[in-house]
C-alpha cells in the first residue's frame, strides 16, 4: 500500500479444518510442480505447464520467494493436513493503495471439494484486517466457471467483462471476468457467518 513502508508482508500461519496455510518455501517445489505440470491447471493461467521441477524451483526463487523485494505479501501454500502435501497456493498481488488482487491455484485432485474457499476465507480476513485493504479483486477467464463459482460463494460481485484482457497459456487473448468484494461487504458476510 502506498505510503505504508512498514507494512508486514509475511503472512501469518493459519489452520483450517483440512488445511495448514503457511509461507511458500523452496522445499515446496516438487509438490507445486505436481500441479503446475498439468495442462488442466495452467489452461487459465498466463504460462504453459512447467516442463520439470527445476523450472518450478526457478519460478519460486525468481517470483514467489522474493516477495518483500516486490512489495507484495508472501504467498501461502495450502497443505493437506492428512497427506502433508502442498495442494495449491493463494496470494495477493497488484497491491495499490488499499486494493489488492488475489490469485489461487489448486491441484486438480482437490477441485470441487471446497478447498479453494477454505483457503481464501482466511486470506480475505488477513487482507482486510491486517493489511487494511478496502477492496479485493480477482480476474477470472470467462471460460473458468468453476473459479467464478468459488468467488461468488465468498461474496464477490461480478463487476464486468474485460474484453481480450489477458493472454493465457494458449497464446490467445481471453475475455476476463472482474470480480471484487469491499471490506464492508466482507464484514457483513463475516458477521453473519460467525
Amino acid at each position: 500500500m502506498e505510503g505504508d513502508e512498514h507494512m508486514q508482508l509475511s503472512m501469518p500461519e493459519k489452520e483450517t479444518s483440512r488445511l495448514y496455510l503457511r509461507g511458500m518455501e523452496e522445499a515446496d517445489a516438487c509438490d507445486i510442480y505436481d500441479y503446475y505440470r498439468q495442462a488442466c491447471v495452467t489452461q487459465f493461467l498466463t504460462f504453459p505447464p512447467h516442463p520439470d521441477v527445476e523450472h518450478t524451483l526457478h519460478i519460486l526463487k525468481a517470483f514467489y520467494l522474493p516477495y518483500e523485494r516486490r512489495g507484495e505479501p508472501q504467498a501461502w501454500c495450502m497443505l493437506d493436513k492428512q497427506r502433508g502435501k502442498v495442494i495449491g497456493h493463494v496470494c495477493f498481488h497488484a497491491l495499490e493503495d488499499d486494493t489488492a488482487q488475489l490469485a489461487y491455484v489448486l491441484h486438480p485432485e482437490y477441485w470441487g471439494h471446497g478447498y479453494a474457499k477454505e483457503a481464501l476465507l482466511p486470506l480475505l480476513e488477513v487482507g482486510f484486517t491486517q493489511f487494511g485493504l478496502r477492496r479485493i479483486t480477482a480476474m477470472v477467464a470467462y471460460e473458468n466457471k468453476r473459479s467464478a463459482k468459488v468467488l461468488e460463494a465468498l461474496g464477490f460481485r461480478l463487476e464486468g467483462i474485460c474484453k481480450e484482457a489477458m493472454k493465457l497459456s494458449d497464446g490467445i487473448y481471453h475475455d476476463m471476468m472482474l470480480y471484487a468484494i469491499l471490506k464492508k461487504e466482507w464484514r457483513k458476510l463475516y458477521e453473519q457467518n460467525t
